[in-house]
């Protein structure tokens, strides 16, 4: 128990930066695409799917997260809007109360700022409009704000924005950074768009363990989650509430190497917030759901 509750507040404490240090889309248009490429070259993109989903009667766009795991690709679904303010919003599936996150605003004005906060956190997240002017990118002069994202332990990211194209790149407090490869918007295609150097090779025998982000997510009453192992061994996966306590027992035994999906069905279970740990020999890997009744 001790332990799994060391794990639970490291995991605690790193999605708190998740929340608002990373990429996001925008313009937030069905069939809108941007494919990106971090400091060391792997390569991830965002895609506006032409379906959405009510949240608390809110409508959200539903995004496709693609990224390379490895050899191969993995996906996940996040849900995002543009509210009556402008802003560009995420729906925070998190440790957290806040279930909206706003990550940029558009038509944002030089100076103009705003917060975000975390229940069960200190740190809170200040946006800042800092800089405005214009870029080429891709061979295209194109307006751009610059927007630092800082909080109390004074970390630092600053983003850059396209009025045409959304975000362009990022350059974070470790001095890494994220910059757009290509993208699609509204139908025109800038760049190329395509995984050239990735092979999506699924149905192939893995060459390492990974956990995936269940889905759907939120979730009523049934969800998905995957797991990959790349040699023979003893697989336990386990459902806990956010006190610690088990709530169901998925796997308990010997699999074969491969890819894997279990069903997880919470017909018991209240509204809220679980954690899912999945243990393969030395590897302990666990990742959060909602369950919205």
């Amino acid at each position: 128990m001790k332990k799994f509750i060391l794990l639970f507040c490291f995991i605690l404490h790193a999605n708190i930066y998740s929340q608002y240090f990373l990429n996001e889309p925008a313009p937030l248009q069905p069939g809108n695409y941007w494919l990106y490429s971090d400091y060391s070259g792997e390569k991830f993109s965002y895609r506006v799917i032409d379906s959405i989903t009510f949240i608390d009667s809110n409508f959200y766009y539903i995004v496709e997260h693609t990224y390379q795991n490895g050899p191969q690709l993995d996906r996940y679904y996040q849900y995002n809007r543009l509210d009556t303010n402008k802003f560009y919003i995420r729906y925070n599936d998190a440790l957290f109360s806040n279930l909206e996150v706003k990550y940029f605003k558009k038509d944002a004005k030089l100076n103009e700022t705003w917060t975000n906060t975390f229940s069960g956190s200190t740190l809170i997240p200040y946006y800042t409009i800092v800089d405005t002017g214009t870029t080429t990118w891709n061979g295209i002069i194109t307006k751009v704000k610059t927007l630092e994202v800082t909080d109390s332990a004074l970390v630092d990211q600053f983003q850059t924005w396209s009025d045409d194209f959304g975000l362009i790149q990022v350059m974070d407090f470790e001095g890494g950074s994220n910059f757009l490869i290509a993208c699609v918007i509204n139908g025109k295609v800038f760049g190329d768009t395509t995984f050239t150097d990735v092979k999506e090779i699924r149905g192939n025998i893995p060459t390492k363990f990974s956990l995936s982000q269940n889905f759907p997510n939120p979730f009523n009453p049934s969800t998905n989650i995957s797991y990959s192992l790349p040699q023979a061994g003893l697989v336990n996966l386990k459902i806990f509430d956010l006190l610690g306590n088990e709530v169901a027992e998925l796997i308990n035994e010997v699999k074969e190497k491969g890819n894997y999906r279990v069903q997880f069905n919470s017909e018991n279970l209240s509204s809220g917030v679980y954690i899912y740990t999945v243990r393969f020999k030395n590897f302990v890997e666990s990742k959060r759901m909602i369950l919205m009744k």
